[in-house]
């Protein structure tokens, strides 16, 4: 499994729950609530997402992959919670490891980034 299907495996809900995500789009959105760009972009997010919701259903998905440096799952809630978003997110921890540790082998960008994948690629 690639860098892609981890990330996909490693969703969860609101409540720190796993989240079985079965889309053939994925976007990984990485951001802050510190970022001052990507609270901006929030409210053009949330109404990005709905469109594409309403055009692919279930099709497709966004999973908030915070930053790297995020320390605890409060910043990423914190931050869903600033734009009133429903998708799931990878927690600031996995099994006691650091956000870094756990994000290692798993693609990092800039922030603000959306990166949108064909999930074909998610199980190569």
């Amino acid at each position: 499994m690639n860098s892609y299907g981890k990330i996909v495996q490693s969703a969860h809900d609101r409540q720190g729950n796993p989240v079985a995500v079965d889309s053939e789009y994925l976007l990984i959105y990485y951001a802050a609530d510190w970022c001052p760009y990507c609270v901006e972009y929030a409210e053009e997010l949330k109404e990005q997402y709905n469109q594409y919701k309403r055009m692919y259903g279930n099709r497709l998905e966004i999973i908030f992959a915070g930053h790297v440096n995020d320390q605890s799952d409060e910043n990423l809630l914190a931050f869903l919670d600033q734009g009133s978003y429903s998708f799931p997110y990878i927690l600031s921890s996995s099994n006691g490891a650091s956000k870094k540790a756990y994000l290692r082998d798993r693609p990092l960008y800039a922030l603000q980034t959306l990166l949108s994948i064909d999930c074909a690629v998610c199980t190569q």
